[in-house]
């Protein structure tokens, strides 16, 4: 236990009359989480790594890292500022918006409304968007990625892009993401604090999903949690400019500012190793962005990745019981689907998966992929709306 965790405590000692936190209470008792250690050192650099460098030193060791100014370089991070300029071009779009500014899936309430009305609405009412961007909305066309993800074949094994908007002071619950996360911060600013990857399994879970903890990260109950603890953690504070790579499974709890907050998060599914073909031969010659347009990974891929992923630390192995445990999606017949997927991968019966058997896949019917599917947000625009835009550009 460090000295300044132990100085903190005693003061909370020192004031418990006037709160519920008593001087035999453990460390971080009812306070947010991170309160009951001092973070782990999370790497803040100024420059972009290469592609190669950025799969090794980050992506296969599972370790996040703040990219200063990398987000400065999208078109975006100038255009998007402009509530105006997203009217104009995007204010047709039926964007599913959740009430309220606490992100859990678990317990939210999505409207479907334009996003012009929402641009009109969302400074001063309980307003946020937390969706995918998907391959048919046109907002795909302006989004970039960033220098460390510009070749080598990330842009192919781009699962999601997730779009985040409010005016501010929003908040999530523990949770994990099923990707490889690059989130880059384009207005606002977030503090994150991330637990790692490998003590996801211990972390406890909320029964009705997969992804999020049970844990309140504003009010921690060490007593009921121990586990919580001696739990490790990073902390990352980012500002508008800023990208922040978040390992798939890694939990995390983020705060945003109390002004206007955007981010893009690009999730991808991490490549086993890169084709540098499409390169430069000099890396000093890449470019500082690269447009991501609408292409996503094949299903066949995001299926393998997704096994992947379920194997801990990237090991070499996945086993029959771990995987029934992790592989409950959204809109999933749980356990009928999931023993037709573990029947179409497990070919010897032997009860385990091995890295090897999830690379030799290279056919499986469209039912185990179905069954193995997220669901995707449909893109959908305001009629009436467009008929109005439509008219004025006639007119004009």
């Amino acid at each position: 236990m460090r000295a300044s965790s132990i100085f903190i405590h005693v003061l909370f000692c020192v004031l418990s009359r006037l709160s519920s936190v008593q001087c035999d209470d453990p460390l971080g008792h009812l306070q947010p989480l991170g309160s009951h250690m001092p973070p782990i050192n999370i790497d803040v650099i100024d420059t972009p790594p290469s592609p190669q460098e950025f799969l090794d030193k980050y992506v296969k060791v599972n370790k996040p890292v703040v990219i200063r100014g990398a987000a400065k370089a999208f078109d975006i991070f100038n255009t998007w500022k402009n509530d105006e300029y997203l009217r104009e071009k995007y204010g047709k779009w039926l964007a599913p918006v959740e009430i309220g500014k606490y992100e859990a899936h678990f317990n939210e309430t999505v409207i479907k409304i334009s996003f012009d009305w929402f641009l009109s609405n969302y400074k001063d009412k309980e307003l946020s968007i937390i969706r995918d961007i998907v391959s048919k909305n046109p907002m795909r066309d302006e989004i970039s990625l960033m220098k460390s993800m510009s070749c080598g074949g990330y842009h192919d094994r781009v699962t999601n892009v997730i779009f985040i908007f409010s005016s501010g002071s929003g908040q999530s619950a523990i949770h994990w993401d099923p990707a490889e996360n690059m989130h880059c911060l384009l207005d606002g600013t977030k503090e994150w604090t991330i637990i790692h990857r490998k003590d996801r399994h211990i972390l406890p879970e909320y029964n009705e999903s997969r992804v999020y903890s049970v844990v309140d990260p504003m009010r921690v109950d060490m007593k009921k949690y121990p586990v919580m603890q001696d739990m490790p953690w990073y902390h990352a504070s980012i500002e508008a400019g800023d990208c922040l790579f978040i390992p798939n499974n890694s939990p995390h709890y983020v705060k945003s500012g109390d002004s206007r907050n955007m981010a893009v998060s690009i999730w991808f599914a991490a490549p086993k190793s890169l084709d540098l073909k499409d390169c430069p031969e000099n890396m000093e010659n890449l470019p500082n962005s690269v447009p991501l347009g609408r292409s996503l990974i094949s299903r066949l891929e995001n299926f393998k990745a997704m096994l992947y992923m379920m194997i801990d630390n990237r090991g070499d192995e996945l086993k029959e019981e771990k995987f029934f445990h992790d592989i409950e999606y959204p809109g999933m017949d749980y356990y009928d689907d999931a023993v037709k997927v573990w029947k179409a991968i497990d070919t010897d019966d032997d009860g385990v998966i091995t890295a090897k058997e999830i690379e030799d896949i290279t056919d499986i019917s469209d039912e185990v992929l179905d069954a193995f599917s997220l669901d995707v947000d449909k893109y959908e625009e305001d009629e009436e709306l467009t008929k109005i835009v439509m008219k004025a550009k006639e007119e004009l």
